[in-house]
């Protein structure tokens, strides 16, 4: 005997599991399909939106002067702007963002075969005086790769 437990709406019987399951396909298939066109559509507005909000409520939770109300809402207004200013910019948010990625990418798996730079997560800290100059080289290099892959 198939038994699901929906609640408290114990489902007895292999029918209404079937239709059950059924339904379940049906409806998880129209939210993926609605979900999939609004990521379409929206999505570099919407991680914009997430990026903005995080930043500004990282950078003001080092402000103790400021209320939690007030991190909250500077975060909101923050994503509201970075929705608008992306979706402007679509283009060039999706270009830059994948220029990035790319070639940090690549500036990590340099580093597996030339020496240079340091650890990525350090366990005691690195200060900026501690780099040499191998770690400035990798760090331009980042940013060149960066503004050329933003234009290809």
């Amino acid at each position: 005997m198939t038994c699901f437990i929906i609640g408290a709406v114990v489902i007895t019987g292999t029918g209404p599991a079937i239709g059950l399951s059924v339904v379940g396909l049906i409806l998880g298939g129209v939210a993926g399909y609605f979900s999939g066109k609004f990521v379409e559509d929206y999505g570099v507005q919407l991680i914009a939106f997430v990026a903005a909000g995080v930043v500004v409520f990282v950078l003001a939770s080092s402000i103790p002067k400021i209320p939690g109300a007030g991190k909250i809402g500077a975060a909101i207004v923050a994503g509201i702007l970075g929705w608008f200013v992306a979706g402007k910019l679509r283009d060039y948010v999706a270009s830059i963002g994948t220029a990035t990625i790319g070639s940090g990418m690549f500036v990590l798996g340099l580093d597996q075969y030339l020496p240079g730079l340091p650890d990525v997560f350090p366990k005691d800290g690195v200060q900026l005086t501690e780099l040499g100059p191998a770690a400035f080289g990798y760090i331009a290099g980042f940013v060149v790769l960066i503004v050329i892959g933003s234009f290809i």
